[in-house]
């Protein structure tokens, strides 16, 4: 059995403890950044059985969320760090989940 841990000081040995372990066991893998004729980089990503490919360009752009509230409302947070202008179309997705998001978001926009 495993010694049962109190204080924030054993809490933060098991972290360093798990960082060592991360860095050991990680592989790293080589990125090559290529752009296309219009000047857009494309990336993939894949978790289980779903995959998303991305291209990405300088500038505004378009969000597509295909009326998945989650990813609309990260998006808009997204959109809100970074400053740009993106624009996200149909938002009503949203009262999926959480129908008062644009009122409550709204008091950390600038």
């Amino acid at each position: 059995m495993t010694e049962e841990k109190k204080s924030l000081e054993d809490l933060k040995e098991l972290k360093e403890k798990d960082a060592v372990t991360d860095i050991e066991t990680s592989e790293v893998k080589e990125t090559v950044s290529s752009k296309d004729d219009l000047g857009r980089s494309y990336a993939t990503g894949k978790r289980k059985d779903a995959v998303a490919r991305v291209w990405i360009k300088k500038g505004a752009g378009v969000i597509k969320h295909d009326d998945d509230h989650r990813i609309l409302m990260s998006f808009f947070i997204a959109n809100m760090i970074c400053k740009k202008n993106n624009i996200i179309k149909d938002k009503s997705c949203v009262k999926t989940s959480y129908p008062t998001f644009f009122k409550h978001i709204s008091q950390f926009s600038n």
